[in-house]
C-alpha cells in the first residue's frame, strides 16, 4: 500500500524574515551613501552655491521617488498574484 504525502506549505515567516533583513541592509545602506554623499559634497556646495545641503537635498529626492516606485511595482505585482 502506498502512502499520500500531502505537499507541506512553504513556511512563509522563513520567507518575509529573508526580505527584512535584505531590506534593512539596503536602508543601511543607503542612509551611508547619503551620509557620504553630504559630508563629500558640503564644502564644494558652499564655496559655489552658498547652499551647503544641495546635492545631499537632490540625492534625498531621488531616493525618496525610486523607493516609492518599488513600492509601486511590489503593490502591483502583489495584487497580479492575488488575482490568479
Amino acid at each position: 500500500m502506498v502512502k499520500k504525502t500531502k505537499n507541506k506549505p512553504r513556511n512563509l515567516n522563513r520567507l518575509k524574515s529573508v526580505d527584512f533583513t535584505l531590506m534593512l541592509i539596503t536602508m543601511v545602506l543607503v542612509v551611508f551613501g547619503l551620509i557620504m554623499v553630504f559630508s563629500a559634497s558640503y564644502p564644494y556646495a558652499k564655496e559655489y552655491f552658498n547652499d551647503s545641503y544641495r546635492f545631499a537635498r537632490s540625492q534625498t529626492f531621488e531616493n525618496g521617488d525610486n523607493k516609492y516606485g518599488l513600492l509601486y511595482h511590489n503593490l502591483l505585482h502583489h495584487l497580479q498574484n492575488r488575482a490568479t
